[in-house]
């Protein structure tokens, strides 16, 4: 079940308190299989009927229909003409690799984080058949109550294992563990951070890399990456940063790309290439034109009244409403989510300014204006 990290023997209390997190979260996912089940048994109660909503027993239960959005790339010049692209876009950490992001970083903490590879260590196709075999034949009322009791069951167990998971940490850290492996997959400790936008105005820069080639006549054959341009230039010559050639031939190579795949660099390094980073500035427009508008950002700027909703239509493709998924809620849940709708549409419809309306339509109306 576990094994031991970086020489470092996990002691009893770490044992100990990684079988209760592992107990807790073999529970949290069969709730969640059983979910699976409770609304795959309930649908067809839901097909017999004509409502768009079905209420039975405080549940609320409906088919969610969307229409899929994407924004036009024009978009992105939309809203840098408008001043608000750093407002609109979702700061995209993957993006390190092509920029240094390094200054920009705040925040700082660290999270147990864990990686199961892609597979599961439960039979979730045995657990699933013996919840619909059990649960196939019931009616309605008894699978609403299975469905309550079940949404109960989930949040205990969630915030049990938001806590087991902290206290896991914790005595990992305390006893110099950084990995650990066990059943369920590795649980790693990994740094988390947020994105300074400011910081993004002031001091950015984008990463590059360049491999030369020395030629044997005073100059070397180089490639740009990630741009993938190729020069035959003079070793003297100054490049970026006021250096030359000859300079950057110096510099201490790497030993592996972020640009190309770990074949393409090998095979450069054969081809005598020798491969070095370095760093340009760049308008951080660019970096944001890397980075996705965010739906949810460009609503806002929307309801304050920064984006006007009709002219951003025509930045938006619409594809036909389609049913995503069946959804269960409890009525308290259906009601809640109701009340933050309408007081986003009111917030929305309060941004608009409105001419004042005379009471009576006809008060201005003079009968010179028509011919009789």
């Amino acid at each position: 079940m576990l094994i031991k990290t970086k020489g470092v023997i996990p002691k009893t209390e770490l044992l100990d308190k990684l079988k209760e997190y592992t107990t807790d979260y073999t529970k949290f996912k069969i709730y969640d299989l059983e979910k699976k089940i409770l609304k795959k048994t309930i649908y067809p109660f839901y097909e017999k009927q004509d409502q768009k909503l079905l209420t039975k027993n405080n549940l609320v239960m409906k088919n969610v229909k969307r229409e899929t959005r994407v924004f036009k790339p024009e978009i992105y010049e939309f809203l840098e003409d408008h001043g608000l692209l750093p407002l609109a876009v979702t700061l995209n950490k993957s993006l390190g690799s092509h920029f240094n992001l390094d200054k920009a970083k705040t925040n700082f903490g660290e999270s147990l984080k864990l990686f199961a590879g892609g597979k599961s260590y439960l039979d979730k196709e045995d657990i699933m058949d013996d919840y619909y075999s059990r649960y196939s034949t019931l009616d309605l009322i008894e699978l609403t109550e299975l469905f309550k009791t079940n949404h109960s069951n989930t949040k205990l167990s969630e915030a049990n294992l938001e806590l087991k998971k902290k206290e896991l940490m914790e005595i990992m850290k305390k006893e110099g563990i950084s990995e650990i492996k066990a059943e369920i997959g590795t649980l790693r400790i990994v740094s988390t951070y947020e994105l300074d936008i400011n910081f993004i105005f002031d001091a950015l820069s984008g990463k590059k890399e360049i491999f030369l080639k020395d030629t044997g006549a005073d100059s070397y054959e180089i490639i740009i990456l990630p741009d993938n341009k190729k020069a035959i230039l003079p070793a003297s010559f100054k490049f970026f940063e006021e250096k030359t050639l000859s300079d950057y031939a110096k510099g201490t190579p790497i030993e592996k790309s972020n640009f190309i795949t770990k074949g393409a660099y090998n095979k450069l390094v054969k081809q005598n290439y020798y491969g070095v980073n370095f760093e340009i500035e760049v308008n951080p427009m660019e970096f944001f034109k890397q980075c996705k508008v965010s739906f949810g950002k460009v609503e806002i700027l929307v309801e304050q009244g920064l984006l006007d909703e009709i002219e951003l239509e025509k930045y938006i493709i619409k594809e036909p409403e389609h049913i995503e998924f069946f959804e269960v809620l409890t009525e308290a849940s259906a009601e809640k989510r109701k009340e933050i709708f309408d007081q986003k549409m009111l917030k929305k419809s309060q941004t608009f300014d409105f001419l004042p309306v005379s009471s009576n339509p006809f008060d201005e109306i003079e009968l010179e204006d028509f011919s009789f």
